[in-house]
């Protein structure tokens, strides 16, 4: 007859502690991916866009400043601030609009 098939206690001990520490680095780490990964999958919302004025008041050549308030939205706090943006153009028909707000995390450059 195999002995092979019956399991002494220190086998014993040796798989159900890998068994549970498997459990506790699945249920630490799947959790921690998704966390970490689950901005880079997330829809965004629909942009909008923002009135800012009337382009008449755009100089040609020179950069004109416009002062909006924009509503962000982190979690289940909703802040209002007041943002600036420089417009400019050149030829009064293509606009380029720039703001110091990093796309990337939202801080101020």
């Amino acid at each position: 007859m195999n002995s092979k098939l019956s399991t002494n206690r220190r086998d014993f001990l040796t798989i159900a502690t890998w068994t549970i520490g498997g459990l506790i680095s699945a249920v630490l780490g799947i959790p921690a991916i998704a966390y970490i990964i689950g901005p880079a999958l997330r829809r965004n919302k629909t942009e909008s866009w923002t009135r800012l004025g009337p382009t008449s008041k755009v100089e040609l050549g020179t950069p004109t400043l416009f002062k909006v308030k924009v509503e962000r939205q982190t979690g289940w706090i909703v802040d209002s601030e007041e943002i600036s943006v420089y417009v400019l153009t050149d030829n009064g028909s293509d606009y380029i609009a720039m703001s110091n707000i990093c796309t990337h995390l939202g801080c101020r450059a």
